[in-house]
């Protein structure tokens, strides 16, 4: 794959990859979708502007891979590490995301529109403006995270934690849900 790339291939849609080792690699702009890359090695990988809808990504090694401006939808992220990844405007919606880690990654903008995020741990992970709108976080730990700006209308939120996250003005929750008892902190003046 890494060869066809580097001769400019950009379309492996529905590639088999599974546990392959591609830490570091660049393959920004490749069409991945419905790519089977589970359990694959994508440590510090540059996937920026991929399309990987559809693919199965379970249990990836992400960890501060840059997917900025990425296709997501539909994909299988189930326990993907995924900590620190750079995931701005990214797009996953409907995206299977349960048990999946996000700590400290960089979601400003992403949009999550009725993704699974069950279980899923997003402990300070930058979600200004992104779309949450639907998605589901029961169980989720979202301690830290930043907020302000996100809409999470029609989101739910049962038995996530939100300690010390963070919203403001801008934020929409769910109709008649109370971000107080929750533990989150007003931020005035941001986004």
């Amino acid at each position: 794959m890494l060869s066809a790339y580097s001769q400019g291939q950009r379309d492996f849609q529905g590639l088999q990859l599974p546990g392959a080792r591609l830490g570091g690699a660049i393959l920004s702009r490749t069409n991945l979708s419905r790519a089977d890359l589970a359990h694959a090695n994508l440590h510090r990988a540059n996937l920026m502007g991929c399309n990987l809808t559809a693919a199965n990504l379970i249990q990836i090694q992400g960890m501060e891979a840059n997917l900025c401006g990425a296709q997501l939808s539909e994909a299988r992220l189930i326990e993907a590490c995924l900590d620190g990844v750079y995931l701005r405007d990214g797009r996953l919606m409907r995206a299977d995301c349960r048990v999946a880690h996000f700590a400290q990654a960089n979601l400003i903008g992403a949009n999550f529109h009725r993704a699974q995020l069950t279980g899923a741990v997003l402990t300070h992970a930058r979600l200004r403006a992104a779309q949450l709108t639907g998605a589901n976080f029961v169980g989720a730990d979202l301690r830290g995270a930043d907020l302000t700006g996100a809409n999470l209308e029609e989101a739910k939120l049962e038995a996530a934690n939100l300690m010390g996250a963070l919203y403001d003005a801008q934020t929409c929750f769910p109709q008649g849900w109370d971000p107080r008892p929750a533990g989150l902190l007003y931020r005035k003046g941001s986004v």
